[in-house]
C-alpha cells in the first residue's frame, strides 16, 4: 500500500511539472503570435495614416490652385493669401498643419515655424544629419512627383523634435514643395498600447490556466487511483477542449479590440467626406476626384479592419454558421485561383461546438493556401461529413504532389499547424499524397456529445 502511495505521489509531481512546461511553452508560443499581430496592426494602420496624408495634401493643394491660377493676383499677394489660408488649415491637436518651400529650398509658407519664412533652409539638418529640404525636393522631381519622407522635426505640442512621416506634392506652376504629416509617436503610443493590453490579456489567461491544469491534476490523480485510466484520460480530453475555447474567446476579443482602435479613423474618413461633400463644386471634376479618393480611404480602411479581425476570428462563422462560411471560402478561392472546387456538406442543421467549427474552418483555409502555393492544382473537392459521433472533413486535389515520408522528417508550417489544432480536440489527420493521384487531407474530430 505505501508503494502504490508513493507511486502516485511520484506521478502527480511528475504530471505538474509537465503542465508546468507545457504553460510555459503556450505562454512563449502566445508572446510570439501576439508580436506577430502587433506587428500586422502596426503596417496596417501606418498605410492608413499614409493615405490620410496624401488625402489631405491633395485637398489642400485644392484650396490653393484658384490663388495660383488667378492672373489678376501678383507673386507677393498670392503667397500672403496662401500663408493666411494655411494658418486656418490646420488639424488634428495643433500637430497637423500644412508647409510650402520653393525649389531653391526658401520656406514660402509655415504656420508653425514663422520664422522659417522667406528663409533659405536648403542646408537645414534633423539631429540624424538628414538635409530635410533637399530630401523633400528630390522627391517632387522624380517622375512621379510626390512621395513621403521620414526624418526629426519640431513638434509643436511638446517642443521636442521627433520623428515624423511626411507626405509631399508639387505644386504648378511654380514648382512649389506643399507638404504636411504625422508624428510617429502617435502610432507607436496606439501600437504599444494594444501590445500592453495583448500581453496583460494573455498572461492572466495563462496564470489562469496553469491553475486550472494543476487542480485538473490532481482531481486526474485521485480518480486514476479510485477509478482507472479511462475517466482520467476524458477528463484530460476536456481541459484541452476548454483550452481550446479559452483560446477562440481570447481571439474573439482581440479582433473587437483592434476593431475599437481602427475605428476611429473610419469616424475621422467619415466626417471629412461629410464636412467637405457640402462645399465641392459638382461641376467641378477635380473636386470630385478629391471625393473619390476621401471614399476610397474609408473603403480600405473598412478592408483593412476586416481583414485583421478575420485573422483572429472569422466574423462569417459566427453570422452565418460554418456551411455557409466554407461555401464562402470556396468561392473565393475559386474565383481567385480560377480553380474547379467541389462543396460536399452532409452534416445536418444541429450546431456544432465552437471549437471544432473553428477548428474545421481553419483547417480548411490552411489546406487552400497550401493548394494555392504549392499544388499546381485544376480542381479541389471539400467534403465535410458526420460519423456516428464523429465529423470528418476531407480534402482533395489533382496537383503534383509531393512525398509523404519527406513532409512526415520535415512538416511544412501549413501542415504542423493542421496538426496542432487537430490534437488539441484529441481528433485525428490523415495524408496521402503522390505526383500521380494528388493529395488527400482527411481529419476526424470528436463531436462533443453535450452540444449535439
Amino acid at each position: 500500500m505505501f508503494k502504490k502511495i508513493v507511486l502516485y505521489v511520484f506521478f502527480l509531481c511528475a504530471f505538474i511539472l509537465l503542465l508546468i512546461a507545457i504553460n510555459y511553452l503556450v505562454d512563449y508560443q502566445a508572446d510570439s503570435l501576439s508580436e506577430e499581430e502587433v506587428r500586422s496592426f502596426k503596417k496596417t494602420l501606418l498605410e492608413t495614416k499614409k493615405r490620410e496624408l496624401e488625402n489631405y495634401t491633395m485637398l489642400a493643394k485644392t484650396a490653393i490652385q484658384p490663388i495660383l491660377n488667378n492672373p489678376q493676383l501678383d507673386h507677393k499677394k498670392a503667397l500672403k493669401q496662401i500663408r493666411e489660408l494655411l494658418d486656418n488649415l490646420k488639424y488634428g491637436t495643433g500637430d497637423g498643419y500644412f508647409f510650402i518651400y520653393d525649389q531653391q529650398g526658401i520656406c514660402l509658407a509655415h504656420p508653425i515655424k514663422k520664422d522659417f519664412v522667406g528663409k533659405n533652409k536648403y542646408k537645414y539638418q534633423d539631429k540624424n544629419g538628414d538635409f530635410v529640404i533637399q530630401s523633400l525636393l528630390k522627391i517632387i522631381n522624380n517622375d512621379k512627383g510626390s512621395g513621403f519622407h521620414t526624418y526629426y522635426w519640431h513638434r509643436p505640442s511638446t517642443g521636442e523634435d521627433k520623428e515624423k512621416i511626411s507626405y509631399v506634392i508639387k505644386l504648378e506652376p511654380f514648382g512649389w514643395l506643399l507638404g504636411t504629416g504625422l508624428y510617429m509617436e502617435d502610432i507607436n503610443r496606439s501600437v504599444n498600447r494594444l501590445e500592453k493590453q495583448m500581453k496583460n490579456n494573455i498572461r492572466s489567461n495563462i496564470y489562469l490556466l496553469l491553475m486550472l491544469t494543476i487542480l485538473i491534476a490532481l482531481m486526474l490523480v485521485f480518480l486514476v487511483y479510485w477509478q482507472q485510466n479511462n475517466k482520467a484520460r476524458l477528463l484530460l480530453n476536456k481541459a484541452a477542449h476548454q483550452f481550446v475555447k479559452l483560446q477562440v474567446s481570447e481571439r474573439r476579443h482581440f479582433a473587437k479590440m483592434l476593431h475599437d482602435e481602427i475605428s476611429p479613423d473610419i469616424v475621422v474618413a467619415k466626417n471629412y467626406i461629410e464636412l467637405f461633400s457640402g462645399q465641392i463644386n459638382k461641376k467641378n471634376e477635380y473636386n470630385l476626384d478629391q471625393l473619390d479618393k476621401s471614399r476610397e480611404i474609408l473603403n480600405q480602411t473598412v478592408s483593412n479592419l476586416r481583414k485583421i479581425s478575420h485573422g483572429l476570428r472569422p466574423i462569417l462563422l459566427d453570422d452565418m454558421g460554418l456551411k455557409i462560411s466554407l461555401r464562402n471560402l470556396l468561392n473565393q478561392f475559386e474565383q481567385t485561383n480560377n480553380i474547379s472546387c467541389e462543396f460536399i456538406y452532409e452534416i445536418d442543421d444541429t450546431p456544432l461546438a465552437e471549437e471544432i467549427e473553428t477548428t474545421l474552418y481553419r483547417v480548411s483555409q490552411e489546406a487552400l493556401t497550401n493548394i494555392k502555393k504549392h499544388a499546381k492544382a485544376s480542381q479541389v473537392s471539400l467534403k465535410l461529413s458526420r460519423k456516428s459521433t464523429w465529423v470528418v472533413l476531407k480534402i482533395q486535389d489533382n496537383g503534383q504532389g509531393f512525398s509523404c515520408k519527406h513532409t512526415h522528417n520535415q512538416a511544412g508550417i501549413g501542415l504542423k499547424n493542421m496538426q496542432d489544432r487537430i490534437k488539441l480536440l484529441s481528433g485525428s489527420f490523415y495524408l496521402d499524397s503522390s505526383k500521380i493521384k494528388g493529395t488527400i487531407i482527411k481529419i476526424a474530430l470528436k463531436i462533443n456529445k453535450e452540444k449535439n
